[in-house]
């Protein structure tokens, strides 16, 4: 009898579990959450995307909190960072584009929003950038972003968490 109650508890366990988990849906994404500010045309004269550009200008504006990994997952912020600054002073987007593309590098940043009362909440948006690399020889990479976003309250007296909302992902995409 103990046997069969422990099979039956943890059948139930695992139906909750199941039944728990949500999916999200490529269809169920609305098309009014996409970025504005990164869906723009190609600029000519910097030979990337208006997209890429903003993402770059973001993401230095917080290379404090940006990551840079290879396709091995290792991070190599310190190789590259400093390379990708140089290249931006020179406003050479389209070398930080191809570094990117011929290193398979992944590169993301994250912008805290801090909300200071006595019950303090943060929100964290956490914003990466991807290509498809299906070797295509074509001139202009397909591109998107993706941003997690999370929010959690804490007591700010005692710095210890109270809450935390459900994360989402949100997708940021030019044209495809």
């Amino acid at each position: 009898m103990f046997k069969n109650s422990r099979k039956l508890l943890s059948i139930i366990l695992i139906l909750i579990l199941f039944l728990s988990i949500e999916n999200v849906y490529a269809a169920e994404i609305n098309s009014e959450e996409i970025d504005v500010a990164y869906v723009q045309g190609f600029n000519i004269e910097l030979g990337v995307s208006e997209f890429f550009k903003n993402f770059i200008d973001d993401f230095l504006k917080n290379e404090d909190r940006a990551s840079i990994f290879n396709n091995s997952e290792q991070d190599v912020k310190i190789e590259y960072l400093n390379i990708i600054r140089k290249l931006y002073n020179n406003n050479n987007y389209k070398a930080i584009q191809d570094l990117i593309i011929n290193k398979k590098l992944n590169l993301s940043f994250t912008i805290i929003e801090n909300n200071k009362m006595s019950i303090g909440s943060n929100t964290v948006h956490n914003r990466a950038y991807h290509y498809a690399d299906d070797n295509q020889n074509i001139s202009q990479p397909r591109e998107w972003a993706t941003e997690m976003t999370g929010t959690y309250s804490y007591d700010s007296s005692t710095n210890k968490a109270i809450s935390a909302s459900k994360p989402s992902i949100k997708l940021i995409a030019p044209n495809m």
